[in-house]
């Protein structure tokens, strides 16, 4: 049995990974059996009762719960024992990865990051008029989640994997493959999968993003390592680094379209 955590920053696209994973044979974890909470709800209820609050701008530090927290976490894994694999996704595992891998050696983490620019898209993609300090903002958090998630990654590599999710959503057969050979879960079907949609004007939308974003700014130092230390990244795929910093061409093209 493996048990695969799916953690990510809010708008790293975690979302579209375990979907993925879902389709390809990970099974969603059930409630547990005494409790009734879902692994979001407990873990939410977790950082409540030891006022942790991830919003905040300080550094993501993991938290060491007590006892009450490892009968939960029991619960938890007792509702789900029939299934092969089966895991869950939330960004407030970020805090939690000492925890949950202590309490079961099954545990696998799967870190998820994404471009800063893919990153921008979706947190600015609502605002009608982005500012220089809501730019500056979402950077500063995009940069803060996933230096932690890389800092973890190279202190536990034999536990956690870092995949980017744009490329797994491009290719997720591949990906899959990648993931199960790494985890020797046999029963991973990558068929299942199939890519994602991409947008209208997703060129055109990620052309204007990326001149917001100095070209000397640390986050894309930050995202070079991301994508070297990654199982499943960007680097060797040029399609999508193309499309993670669009060119003139690609942008117009979208908006004469």
């Amino acid at each position: 049995m493996k048990v695969i955590i799916t953690i990510g920053c809010p708008h790293s696209g975690y979302e579209t990974v375990v979907h993925t994973l879902t389709q390809a044979g990970i099974t969603n974890a059930q409630h547990g059996i005494k409790s009734g909470l879902s692994p979001q709800a407990l873990q939410s209820r977790l950082l409540s009762s030891h006022e942790v609050d991830l919003g905040s701008t300080a550094a993501l530090a993991q938290v060491q719960p007590g006892k009450l927290w490892n009968e939960l976490a029991t619960d938890l894994f007792l509702a789900n024992l029939q299934h092969a694999h089966w895991g869950w996704a939330d960004p407030q595992s970020v805090v939690l990865m000492d925890f949950w891998h202590d309490f079961d050696a099954q545990v696998r983490l799967l870190l998820v990051y994404n471009s800063p620019t893919s990153y921008l898209q979706q947190v600015l993609g609502h605002q009608l008029q982005p500012t220089v300090q809501s730019v500056a903002s979402a950077l500063d958090d995009w940069t803060r989640w996933n230096t932690a998630l890389l800092r973890y990654l190279h202190r536990h590599p034999d536990y956690c994997v870092l995949i980017n999710s744009q490329q797994l959503a491009a290719h997720p057969h591949p990906g899959l493959q990648a993931l199960a050979s790494h985890w020797q879960i046999s029963d991973l079907h990558g068929a299942a999968a199939s890519p994602a949609d991409q947008p209208d004007f997703q060129h055109l939308q990620a052309h204007l993003i990326s001149q917001m974003i100095d070209p000397l700014h640390p986050a894309w130092a930050l995202h070079q390592e991301l994508e070297g230390a990654a199982l499943i990244s960007s680097a060797a795929d040029a399609t999508l680094q193309t499309q993670a910093i669009p060119t003139v061409n690609q942008a117009w093209s979208d908006w004469s379209e």
